[in-house]
C-alpha cells in the first residue's frame, strides 16, 4: 500500500538520495517542503531532482503553495531547527502531528526537563539561567560540577563543563559570545551526570530513537557512542552497541518512556541516555532522527531507521535481521578553541579498512571554533569492522595518525 508522507527538509536533515531510495525500498511516496534557509537554497537543485519539491516562505504559506499536501499521512523533519516549523505546518495542513503546545517541550531544553522530570523519567537535576547573574548563582542551587549550556539549540554548540568558580567566569564569557549563543534564547544548567566506568574508546552514553504513532511507540535504531571530546563534543556512533541485554532492555524502557512523556505524536524522538551506575538517565531527547542512525542500521542489520519508522506509520512490525558486523559513523572534531583547519590526507583516510565513505564538513584554510560543536567538525567517516574490537583498533589508529593537521590554536575573540 502507497503512503504519502510530506518532509520538511533542513540543516542537519540526511542525504535526498539516502531518502529516496528508502522511500521507494518502502512504497512511501515522499513530498519535501524546503523552508527558505540557506542550506535549503543550496540543496533545492538536488532535491528537485528526486522529489516533488516546494519552497514555503513560512509554514503558512504552506496550504497555498502545495495544498494537496493536506492528504499526506504524515509531516516529518530531520532538522532540529525546523520541529517547530514543521509542527505549524502540520497544523495549517491538518496533518495528524505532535500538537504545537508540545512543541517546546522538545525544542526547549529546560522545558523538556520539566516535563521528564513531572513524568517520573529519570535525568538529572537541572535549573533555568537567563543571564550572567543567574549563572552565577548556580552552584548555590546545583553544586559543582555542572553542565551549562543553551536552552534551545542542538550539536553540542555552546555546552560547557563548569567545575569550580575560575571556570565559571571563563565559561560565563564564552557562552555569551554571539557566535556561540543568542541570550533571548536562555540557558539550562544541570547537574553533571558522571557515567559508569567505560573502556575506551566506548562512551559510557547511548541513544535510541523512538517512532510514535497513534499512541504507539516502536524502537528505531539502538546507537552506542565513542568517547566524547572535550567538553561534550561528539565522535561519532555504532551498530550494534556494546550492551548486555539487561542494559539494552533498560535503555529501552527508559526511551520509550521519555517519548510518550513528551506526547511526541507521528514522529521521532532521539533519546540520549548516560550510563550510570544507577542505571540509565536521559541527557535530552531530540525531536527528529538522530545522527548517523540511519547509516549504522541500515549497514549493520540490513534494514534502515527509515525502513523502520516508514513500517511504524504503516502500523506493520519490522522484524531486525541479527548483526554480522559493526557499522559506524566517526567524527573528526578539531581541537579545543579556535583553529584553522591546514590539511586532510583524504586519500589516505579513505584507504582505512572498511572505510566505506568520507563526508569532509570543512575545507583547508577554514577557522574552526570547538565552542560549536558539530558545526564545527572537520569530517564524519562512514564505514564497517568485522567486531567492536577491530572497529576500536581502527579508531585508535586515526587518533594517533597524522592524517589530519591544523596550524594550531588561535585566541578566541
Amino acid at each position: 500500500m502507497t503512503m504519502s508522507i510530506s518532509v520538511v527538509y533542513g540543516w542537519g536533515s540526511m542525504a535526498p538520495r539516502d531518502l529516496y531510495l528508502a522511500a521507494k525500498r518502502n512504497d512511501v511516496r515522499v513530498s519535501v517542503v524546503v523552508p527558505e534557509t540557506e542550506h535549503g537554497t543550496v540543496m533545492l537543485p538536488v532535491l528537485a531532482d528526486l522529489f516533488p519539491t516546494y519552497v514555503a516562505k513560512s509554514p503558512s504559506d504552506v496550504l497555498a503553495v502545495a495544498p494537496h499536501l493536506r492528504g499526506s499521512s504524515a509531516m516529518v523533519t530531520f532538522s532540529e531547527e525546523l520541529i517547530a516549523w514543521t509542527a505549524r505546518a502540520a497544523a495549517v495542513l491538518g496533518i495528524r502531528h505532535t500538537a504545537e503546545q508540545d512543541i517546546p517541550s522538545i525544542v526547549d531544553k529546560t522545558a523538556q526537563r520539566e516535563r521528564l522530570a513531572l513524568a517520573g523519567v529519570p535525568c538529572p537535576a537541572f535549573v533555568r539561567v537567563t543571564d550572567a547573574e543567574e549563572l552565577a548563582r548556580v552552584p548555590d542551587r546545583l553544586g559543582f560540577p555542572f553542565v551549562v549550556k543553551p536552552a534551545v539549540g542542538g550539536g553540542s554548540r555552546g555546552t560547557f563543563r563548569v567545575g569550580n568558580v575560575a571556570e565559571l567566569k571563563a565559561v560565563t564569557l564564552d557562552l555569551l559570545h554571539p557566535d556561540v549563543s543568542s541570550v533571548g534564547e536562555g540557558f539550562i544548567a544541570e547537574s553533571e551526570l558522571i557515567g559508569r566506568p567505560t573502556p575506551s574508546p566506548w562512551g559510557d552514553y547511548v541513544a535510541v530513537d523512538v517512532a510514535s504513532i497513534g499512541g504507539t511507540t516502536t524502537t528505531l535504531t539502538m546507537l552506542g557512542k565513542l568517547r566524547l571530546d572535550p567538553p561534550f563534543r561528539e565522535r561519532g556512533a555504532f551498530a550494534p552497541w556494546t550492551l548486555d541485554e539487561h542494559d539494552a532492555e533498560e535503555a529501552v524502557t527508559v526511551a520509550h518512556d521519555a517519548v510518550r512523556a513528551l506526547s511526541i505524536e507521528n514522529g521521532i524522538g532521539c533519546v540520549e541516555m548516560k550510563l550510570t551506575v544507577d542505571g540509565p538517565r536521559v541527557i535530552e531527547v531530540n525531536g527528529r532522527l538522530g545522527a548517523w542512525g540511519d547509516w549504522c542500521m541500515a549497514s549493520a542489520f540490513g534494514n534502515s531507521a527509515l525502513d523502520a519508522f516508514f513500517a511504524a506509520l504503516k502500523g506493520q512490525e519490522q522484524s531486525r535481521g541479527v548483526s554480522r558486523k559493526v557499522a559506524y559513523a566517526y567524527v573528526v572534531n578539531p581541537p579545543l578553541g579556535r583553529t584553522r583547519l591546514k590539511s586532510v590526507d583524504r586519500e589516505s583516510l579513505r584507504e582505512l579498512p572498511g572505510v566505506a565513505s568520507l563526508k569532509m564538513t570543512a575545507r583547508p584554510g577554514e577557522e574552526l571554533d570547538s565552542r560549536l560543536g558539530s558545526r564545527a567538525a572537520v569530517a564524519a567517516i562512514y564505514g564497517e569492522a568485522m567486531n567492536h574490537k577491530t572497529f576500536a583498533e581502527l579508531v585508535q589508529v586515526i587518533e594517533v595518525g597524522e592524517l589530519i593537521a591544523y596550524d594550531g590554536s588561535m585566541k578566541v575573540k
